[in-house]
Parts: C-alpha cells; structure tokens; sequence
C-alpha cells in the first residue's frame, strides 16, 4: 500500500479572497500571525510557541497563505515525521488555497512549487537541496521546532540562506537542556497549557499522583537528560498489575490514552486491560503495521476502543478530542515528553466553545467546556516512592511562570491531598508563599534595599520570564555583559541574566537616554538613600546625587529624603 492511502483524501482547495489577513483566527492565533509576521522585518529567524490543540498548524499555515499571496516567494514547510507531512499538507491547501507539494522519500516535488511540505529526513540530503538552488524558498516553516537543535536537522536552513525561518512548536524545552536560541534569534509568541486553560480553548487539568511500590527508580541511568527506555520498561512491566488495577477503579469510563517506556509495557497494560474489560483496550508502537495501526487508531478516535497503550505514537500530531484521561505509566524527567503525553488530550469536545469569539469570551468558554461532557483532563501519574531522580508532574507542566518554590509547595500538597485542580492549586500556593514573604518583609530594617536591576528599572519581566523558560535559557553574550557592566549592574546579577533579559535591559536604557531620564546607576543610587522614582530626569539626579555627596558625605543617616525628592523633582 501506497503512504498517500494510509490517509484520508486530499480535501477540495478552497478558493476565498477575504480582506482580513488572518481570516477564520481566533484572537491569540490572530495575535501570533501578526507577532510573526512583524518580526520578520528584525529577524532571519523566530520561534513560535503554541500548546497542544491551540492551532499552531492553522496559524502558520495563515502565515504562510499571506506570505504567497503577497507574491513574497515560495514556502518550505519541513516537519519530521511522515504522519506530520500528510497531515500538514491537508492543512495548507486548505487554509493558503493552492497546491501544496511534498518532498518526501519517493515523491519529489516540482521546481515550479510554490507550497511545499518536506519530511527533513528526504530534504536535508545534499542532492535534493542541489535540485532546488539557495533562492527558491524565501520562508521556511519548522513543524515541531525543538528538533531542530540537531545538526542534521538545520542543514536547510543554512542551505537557503535568504530565506527566513518561523520555528513552530509546544514544547520549546529538551531533555538534554540544548537551547533553541541557538537556531532562532527571537521568541515572537508564547501561548502556553495555562493561557490555553484560561482562554476556555483547553480543557482544566486534574492531576492524582499515585505512588506504586513496585516502581523504584533509584537504580536506572540518565540518558540524554531522561530515564534510560529499556531499564524503565523492565521496571514498569513489574508495574502494570497495579497500574491497571488502580486505573479501573478510580476511572474507568474515561476514554484513555496510556504512555510506557517500551513495548513489554505497554503491550503488557493493554493485554491486562482487555482480560479484565474484552476488546477495550489498543496497543501500538513504532513498529506496528501502519494498516494495522490506522485501524486502531480509527477504533479508539470513534470510541469502539476505549483505551490506547503505546511506544513513542500518540505524541506529536496525533489528535482524539474525546481523551479525557492520561495514563502516565512512563515516569520522565522531560517536562517536554510530559507536556507532549498530557496535550493528547487537553483539546476541548468538538462543537463545544467555536461558536464564542474574541478574548472577552474566555469567560462563557470556560463555563461551556465546565458545563460540556468532558469537563477537565485526568492525569493519573504513576510515580516510584524511593527515587533520587526529579520526576515532572502536572505542577511542573503548568508552573512555566511560577516559581521553583511555588511549584514544589504544590507538589507537597498534591501529594497530601491527591487530585484536583491543578492551576488552583499552584495559585494556593502563590498565596501561602505571598503570605510568608510578607510576613518576613515586614521585619526587615527599611534600610536594606533590593538592588534587583529590573526592580530598579520597573521592568516587567513576566512575558521575558514566559518566552526564556527555565528550559534552555541562554546566558547574556560577552557584548551584553560588557554593556551591562558599563551601565553599573552589579556583577553577581549580570552572572545570572539571561540573554533575553540583557536584551531587556538595554532597550530600556536607550529609551531612557533618549528621553533625557536618569541612568540605571544614578536610579540605584537614589533608590539606596530612600527614593524610588523612575521619572527622575538625568539632570535632576545628578543634581539630587550632588547633594548627598557633599552635603552629606554619602552617609544614609545624614540624608534628607524630602530634600532629596524636591531636589530630583526639579527644585531650586
């Protein structure tokens, strides 16, 4: 059998002329198109960050529709996997209106395409770039970005080298902590599981860790950042017993998809599964016949199934709305994997918020997906209880913005009280620890001061925080350091700033320079002798700093903080 029938057929090529540049968008994906679209004009290269089921596939498809119609050159659309291939093809002909070609293993695309969709694997040999020439793309699309750290996987890239390039993916971090900064300049739109949650577009999720003495972890080694497969296999077979027990009494109605380290595993679950419930349960791994498989999959996405165990499948591009439950029979230390497993099955019920538009509905969405047969995701998170590795949980996937402190007291209380919300609990969390740290504060010597040079700039760093991630962050470049140095920044905090958040910094002296306000260093000054007050003109400080130099010897108990303020507030 041919692999273009192992897919559905190619739908119609919709022919619509419509006057807004992102038609049929919801409001973030509008936002992400015009993010992308803008950045081009600064940057070769930019990532996009989408979560599972928010439509990362329609939004760079929009993009790469306007892109054609602008008559701006051809689009290179690179994905890999030949699921993702096919799949991505329906996509763009659907959404750009013309032809979409593939350049995969023996189908090749003509010279004359203006869409195509390659498997890298085929398109990263040398002859078939050759066969192309370094002009013919002038916009590359990188499906599932976070693979591209790999050599291999950027020879396009740095074959076509006019073109520009939009990394696409939901899991911007890898196990093995090699940063995508590295291959794209710029972070240009970041919406994640919980803006998802909250823009009623994803479903809640409900986490229950639950703790089998059978899965001890404390002997298997680290591979490439994660739990070595065939070590965890053998342990999680040992598992299944429980796993599967445990499964059916808590949730057994759920439609299901399970994730194991190896095929004893799985294929194990699934044949336990259907002894207890006949013909309930599927199982698939990477080597399972693609006929065979399609039909399993087809079974459980129509229901016929209720359970699906597999191997390294069901994670990028496969889609089943109707999953409720998530099977976490493969403990992980990357949040990347968790985040792949636990998107199958965040999308909401087909049919249930589409018909409520625009931002100010993410309030009657989240009461329709409340109100809608599938309520929240489950996470049944089978964890070893005598391991020395950091296991990712639900807290983990959700906490992108929160603290490491906040997120660990979440995990303390989900470990005493299982179940439940999880974006709740973390904001239980956020509170209690808020509480105690004010509490501290409040007896702290007014004289000690935080130097924190954002604190001092008044810069917010949340969306920095969001885009950067505590995963594969990239440290500030020895030009940025040297800068920073020169603006005054202590040492110790120019040791620890990211790249991104030097770059931060930087814009916000310039526009200061150009608005003829105070320095970083004279702010962090006046801020040590009591004034706090980012409006202050260049001049003025240097007026107010005079003051406290030879007036009072730069001795904080000598200094007037009235006299100070009038002084920066432009008094004579």
């Amino acid at each position: 059998m041919s692999q273009q029938s192992l897919f559905q057929t190619r739908p119609a090529i919709q022919e619509t002329v419509s006057a807004d540049p992102w038609p049929g968008a919801r409001f973030y994906q509008a936002e992400a198109c015009e993010a992308s679209w803008g950045g081009f004009d600064e940057y070769r290269s930019q990532l996009l960050v989408m979560a599972t089921g928010t439509g990362k596939t329609f939004v760079f498809s929009s993009l790469a529709r306007r892109w054609i119609r602008e008559g701006r050159g051809n689009v290179l659309v690179l994905a890999n996997r030949n699921e993702l291939v096919q799949q991505g093809r329906t996509h763009l002909e659907r959404v750009c209106g013309v032809p979409c070609e593939v350049d995969q293993a023996g189908e090749t695309a003509s010279r004359k395409a203006q869409l195509v969709m390659a498997s890298i694997d085929t398109i990263k040999q040398q002859h078939r770039l050759d066969r192309y020439g370094k002009d013919h793309f002038s916009l590359i699309i990188c499906d599932e970005a976070h693979h591209f750290c790999d050599n291999t996987y950027v020879r396009p890239l740095d074959f076509f080298t006019g073109a520009k390039v939009l990394g696409v993916t939901a899991t911007p971090d890898r196990a093995d902590e090699k940063a995508l900064g590295k291959v794209f300049d710029s972070v240009t739109y970041c919406f994640d599981i919980l803006q998802g949650i909250e823009a009623g577009y994803l479903v809640p999720i409900a986490g229950k860790q639950i703790e089998l003495g059978e899965i001890v972890l404390d002997g298997i080694k680290d591979v490439a950042g994660d739990l070595a497969k065939g070590q965890l296999d053998e342990v999680m077979v040992r598992a299944v017993e429980g796993i599967v027990s445990k499964t059916l009494e808590l949730e057994r109605h759920r439609q299901a998809i399970g994730f194991f380290p190896g095929i004893k595993s799985a294929q194990y679950a699934a044949e336990r599964f259907n002894a207890l419930e006949p013909e309930s349960t599927g199982f698939i791994h990477g080597g399972t016949d693609p006929t065979e498989r399609n039909r399993i999959t087809a079974d459980y996405r129509s229901g016929k199934l209720r359970r699906l165990m597999n191997v390294g499948i069901a994670i990028e591009g496969f889609d089943a709305p109707a999953t409720s439950l998530i099977i976490q029979g493969r403990p992980t230390k990357s949040r990347m994997f968790y985040a792949q497993t636990v998107g199958r099955g965040t999308r909401v019920l087909p049919g249930t918020v589409d018909h409520i538009h625009g931002a100010e509905g993410s309030g009657e969405r989240r009461a329709a997906v409340a109100a809608s047969q599938k309520s929240t995701l489950l996470v049944l998170d089978f964890v070893g209880n005598a391991t020395k590795h950091a296991l990712i949980t639900p807290e983990d996937l959700l906490g992108g913005d929160y603290s490491d402190a906040e997120v660990e007291e979440a995990k303390r209380k989900a470990k005493e009280n299982p179940g439940g919300d999880v974006r709740k609990r973390l904001e239980e969390a956020r509170r209690e620890l808020a509480a105690v740290a004010a509490a501290v504060r409040s007896k702290v010597s007014a004289n000690v001061r935080s130097f924190n040079p954002f604190a001092v700039l008044d810069i917010d760093l949340s969306s920095t925080t969001r885009y950067d991630m505590r995963w594969g962050r990239l440290p500030a470049t020895e030009k940025q350091k040297e800068a920073l140095a020169k603006m005054k920044v202590p040492p110790g905090a120019i040791a620890s700033i990211s790249e991104r958040e030097a770059k931060k910094l930087l814009m916000e002296r310039n526009k200061r320079h150009d608005a003829g306000l105070a320095t970083y260093a004279q702010l962090a000054q006046l801020k040590r002798y009591g004034l706090d007050d980012k409006s202050v003109s260049f001049k003025n400080a240097g007026r107010a700093l005079t003051y406290v130099a030879q007036t009072c010897n730069w001795k904080p108990e000598r200094v007037d903080v009235k006299q100070l303020s009038w002084l920066a507030s432009g008094g004579a």
